[in-house]
């Protein structure tokens, strides 16, 4: 297990910074759109000889938003405290606790930061969905204020009963930036775009409905002066590397390019080999091509 955990380092950091590269050069083309779970938006902005970015289509997501400003480590004498909010996906279904993108951030991050998960099941990021985020789980956050937040939420909210009331998105997303933001501890807050949802989905899940969101979550960002990971890119940039065999939720690799795509935001850096080889313990046995089945 040791000797496949540091093959999937090895191969893993050279994807994570030929991908870099490639998405840095000008001119770079994003990766089309695809599956179910959540999409890459990538684009550069117009400017004098160049022509505005077509408007996203079901192929084609918006422009990737502007670079994440990390934290300032210097701002905190103490541990930074740092609470991740989402469904399932954050929740690390299908797997062990040890390799959920939390535990592998939390590790990566090392002893100056405290990464814990608040990821249930089914959540929705709207307040009229199956299951409201707001109504559950937030409310452990709202009690104990973190001063980083990280908010992964909205592939439950594509599925067609969730998403015909689309049209409360962005104001129930600000509404939960707007409770967060008011905590005592003031804390920075970072808005994911969701995973792709790849192939034909599941549980009704749509990855033309995640492309629609991920405008939305980009004006949201915008209006509410809060920053944007583009975790949909990262993923959809790997499409053929089957992280979410289920098409919906990631396995332990999968994790591991989220966890490592918040890290870039947080720390301003992209993860080292000595970083990336923290994000999974050895003892974890967990197969690289893990399948899930079931849940959400």
């Amino acid at each position: 297990m040791h000797m496949l955990n540091r093959r999937f380092v090895h191969v893993l950091l050279g994807m994570f910074f030929a991908t870099a590269i490639a998405m840095a050069q000008p001119g770079a083309t994003p990766p089309s759109a695809a599956p179910p779970s959540a999409t890459q938006p990538t684009a550069t902005q117009p400017t004098a000889t160049q022509p505005a970015a077509t408007p996203p289509t079901a192929t084609q997501p918006a422009a990737t938003p502007p670079t994440a400003k990390p934290v300032n480590v210097a701002d905190y004498p103490n541990v930074i405290s740092v609470a991740c909010a989402g469904d399932s996906i954050t929740a690390g279904y299908g797997g062990p606790a040890e390799v959920s993108y939390p535990a592998q951030l939390g590790r990566m991050l090392g002893e100056k930061w405290a990464v814990r998960g608040y990821g249930r099941s089914g959540t929705t990021l709207l307040n009229k969905g199956s299951l409201p985020y707001q109504k559950g789980p937030m409310w452990r956050i709202l009690g104990a204020p973190p001063d980083v937040i990280v908010i992964m939420l909205g592939t439950n909210d594509t599925n067609p009963g969730n998403w015909s009331k689309k049209a409360d998105f962005e104001a129930d997303y600000k509404d939960m930036i707007k409770k967060f933001s008011d905590l005592a501890s003031k804390p920075r807050i970072y808005i994911c775009t969701p995973p792709p949802v790849l192939r034909n989905g599941r549980y009704g899940c749509s990855e033309a409905n995640i492309l629609e969101e991920i405008p939305m979550i980009e004006k949201v960002a915008k209006e509410m002066k809060v920053d944007v990971i583009d975790v949909h890119g990262a993923l959809k940039a790997r499409e053929s590397e089957n992280l979410l065999p289920d098409n919906i939720h990631p396995n332990a690799a999968g994790s591991t390019v989220i966890a490592a795509t918040i890290y870039e935001a947080l720390t301003g850096a992209k993860p080292t080999e000595e970083v990336l080889k923290a994000a999974i313990p050895p003892q974890a046995e967990v197969p690289l091509d893990q399948s899930r089945t079931e849940g959400k």
